[in-house]
C-alpha cells in the first residue's frame, strides 16, 4: 500500500509519517505534501491512500472528486467537532472522519488507518430480503470497501462459499427455510465461528429457537426493529474478534523465526486444499526445498540470518491460498493449488532468482551465503496418506542426494 498525507510538513505531521511508516509494515511508502495540488500528481499514480489534515470544508472538492474516480480511499483528520458535514461526502469514499484529540491525535490517526488495511478487502455474503440492512452495512461498517455478495437461495450460498473469500455472512430469518438449520450446520462443518462468522436477523424468537441456532454455530441475533449504532457496533467487533483471532493463531501456528508455517499445518489446513482440488478436478504439486549452508563455521547468527531471510523470499514468491511449511531445521514444503508439475517449475526457478537476486545480509551489511535445493513432485490424489507418502517419498529422495 502507498500512502499520501496531506498536511503542513512539520514536527507533527513527519510525527505521523514515521509512527506510520514503523507500526504498518504492510505500507510501503509514505509521501508527504502540503497542499492538494501537490498530492495531485500522486493520485495520478495510484497511491492508494490520502490522509488528508484538513477542515472538511477547506478539502477542494475537485481533488475529492478526482479521487473517487481513481478509486481512491481518503481519511479526513480534522479539529472540526460537528461531523455532519461528512454525510455530504459519503458518495466520495471517505472513509473515515478522525476528530482530533490533542492528547492522542497520532494513536487516533495509526488505529484508523491499521483497521482500514485489514478491512480493506471484506466480502460479505448477504442473505436477506432487508434492504436496510444492506444499506446500513455498506454505509456504517468501519470500511467502506465492502463487496456484499446477495445469496437467492440456500444452495447458492454454499456455492459462493466454496468460491469466495468471505469474511463474514449475514442471514435473515424470515426468508429462511425449514432447513435452515441443516445449512448453517453443514457450513460449521467446513468453517469455525472464528473463520466466518454468522449473524442472525430477526424479529421476536422463541428461545428455544433462540438456543437451537446458537447450538449449531450462529454467532450472534440481532432483533429488528434494531438501532444503527447496534448493528454498526456489532459488526466491527465482530470482525475486530475475527482478527484478534486469526492473529493470535497465526501467531501459534508459526515459526518464530523463518515465519512460515510449523509442519503440523499440513493436516491443519491440507483437508480443506484436497477438497477444493477434488471438487475442481485440478492437480496441486509438492515443492520440498532444503536449505544448503554455504559457510563452514557453525554460527547461529548466520543460520538465523539466512532462514529468516529464506522466509521472507518464499513469503514474498508464492500465491495466497498456497501453503509454506518449516520441516526440520532446514527444510520447507509448499503446496501449490491448481498447479501442474511445469507450473510448480515457474514457482521453483523465481525463487531460487529471487535468493541469486536478493541475497541475505547480516546487521553489517555483509552477504550470508546459501543455495536451495528444490524437488518437486505433481500430486492428482486428494487424499490426504498420499499427499504425507508423497512428502516422505521427496524427503528420502533429497536424503540420498544429500548423501
Amino acid at each position: 500500500m502507498r500512502v499520501v498525507i496531506v498536511d503542513r510538513i512539520d514536527s507533527n505531521s513527519k510525527k505521523n509519517k514515521n509512527l506510520l511508516e514503523t507500526n504498518i509494515p504492510d505500507i510501503e511508502e509514505i509521501i508527504l505534501v502540503n497542499n492538494e495540488i501537490d498530492a495531485l500528481s500522486y493520485a495520478r499514480l495510484d497511491y492508494d491512500l490520502f490522509i488528508v489534515n484538513t477542515a472538511i470544508d477547506g478539502v477542494d472538492i475537485d481533488f475529492l472528486n478526482y479521487c473517487n474516480q481513481k478509486e481512491i480511499k481518503i481519511i479526513v483528520f480534522t479539529d472540526i467537532q460537528d461531523q455532519s458535514p461528512i454525510d455530504e461526502y459519503s458518495h466520495l469514499k471517505i472513509i473515515d472522519y478522525i476528530i482530533k484529540n490533542k492528547y492522542i491525535n497520532s494513536n487516533i490517526l495509526l488505529e484508523t488507518v491499521k483497521k482500514y488495511i485489514r478491512n480493506s478487502d471484506i466480502k460479505i455474503l448477504f442473505f436477506s430480503n432487508d434492504m436496510q440492512i444492506k444499506t446500513e452495512l455498506k454505509n456504517h461498517i468501519i470500511s467502506q470497501n465492502i463487496e456484499i455478495i446477495e445469496a437467492n437461495n440456500p444452495d447458492e450460498i454454499i456455492t459462493i462459499l466454496n468460491n469466495e473469500e468471505i469474511e463474514m455472512m449475514v442471514v435473515d430469518y424470515d426468508i429462511l427455510s425449514q432447513d435452515g438449520l441443516d445449512m448453517i450446520a453443514k457450513i460449521r462443518l467446513d468453517y469455525s465461528m472464528d473463520e466466518l462468522p454468522i449473524i442472525l436477523f430477526a424479529y421476536f424468537l422463541r428461545n428455544h429457537i433462540i438456543a437451537e441456532f446458537l447450538r449449531t454455530g450462529i454467532n450472534n441475533i440481532i432483533y429488528k426493529p434494531y438501532l444503527k449504532e447496534e448493528l454498526i457496533n456489532l459488526f466491527n467487533l465482530t470482525l475486530d474478534k475475527k482478527e484478534l483471532t486469526k492473529d493470535s493463531y497465526e501467531w501459534f501456528l508459526r515459526d518464530t523465526i523463518t515465519g512460515l508455517y510449523r509442519y503440523q499445518v499440513i493436516e491443519e489446513f491440507g483437508e480443506k486444499m484436497l477438497r477444493n482440488a477434488k471438487r475442481e478436478n485440478k492437480p496441486f504439486s509438492i515443492i520440498l526445498i532444503k536449505i544448503i549452508f554455504e559457510f563452514r563455521d557453525n554460527s547461529k547468527i548466520k543460520k538465523n540470518t539466512v532462514l529468516k531471510h529464506f522466509g521472507n523470499i518464499l513469503g514474498s514468491s508464492l500465491r495466497r491460498g498456497d501453503l509454506i511449511a518449516k520441516y526440520g531445521l532446514d527444510k520447507a514444503v509448499i503446496i501449490l493449488q491448481n498447479t501442474d508439475e511445469k507450473k510448480a517449475n515457474l514457482v521453483k526457478n523465481k525463487i531460487k532468482k529471487h535468493i541469486e537476486i536478493f541475497p541475505a545480509l547480516n546487521e553489517d551489511g555483509q552477504i550470508v551465503p546459501y543455495s536451495i535445493h528444490p524437488m518437486i513432485e505433481e500430486v492428482s490424489d486428494t487424499n490426504l496418506n498420499t499427499v504425507v507418502d508423497k512428502l516422505d517419498e521427496l524427503i528420502y529422495r533429497e536424503n540420498m542426494f544429500s548423501n
